[in-house]
């Protein structure tokens, strides 16, 4: 499943959200990013004021029990940070607020994350977070 499948599964019944590219890091299948994770909105109308955001992180292992920071921004400025804490399984849903635009444009989104998880054998991926939404929405 690509990111524009995920984020199309993440619609309401009357608007989608527009679809994204990945620029750097990964998306992957199972809704795991990357520790660091960019994204593009290519057409975004001016609007849609905030990111909606709804985010995993399981404890599941000695790693994935200590504090996780995830920091938010749109190119350079900063959104939010928000963090999973230790030792508990957490579903985050976060409506941040994005900068003023004046007209319909592309929208770059990344992630990063504060300490990559390592799954166990025989997955070798660096992990950050479960996404399992992230599109922009227009509120007034």
């Amino acid at each position: 499943m690509t990111a524009d499948q995920r984020i199309s599964l993440a619609t309401s019944a009357q608007v989608p959200p527009p679809r994204a590219e990945t620029v750097r890091g990964e998306w992957y299948a199972d809704g795991w990013t990357s520790p660091f994770l960019c994204l593009v909105f290519p057409e975004v109308p001016a609007s849609h004021t905030r990111l909606h955001l709804r985010a995993f992180r399981p404890a599941v292992s000695p790693d994935f029990a200590l504090r996780q920071d995830i920091v938010v921004r749109s190119g350079a400025e900063f959104l939010t940070e928000f963090t999973f804490s230790r030792l508990t399984s957490q579903v985050l849903t976060l409506s941040i607020p994005l900068p003023p635009r004046d007209s319909t444009g592309p929208l770059p989104i990344s992630l990063r994350v504060s300490r990559p998880l390592i799954p166990v054998l025989p997955d070798k991926r660096s992990l950050g977070v479960v996404l399992l939404d992230l599109y922009p929405v227009c509120h007034d």
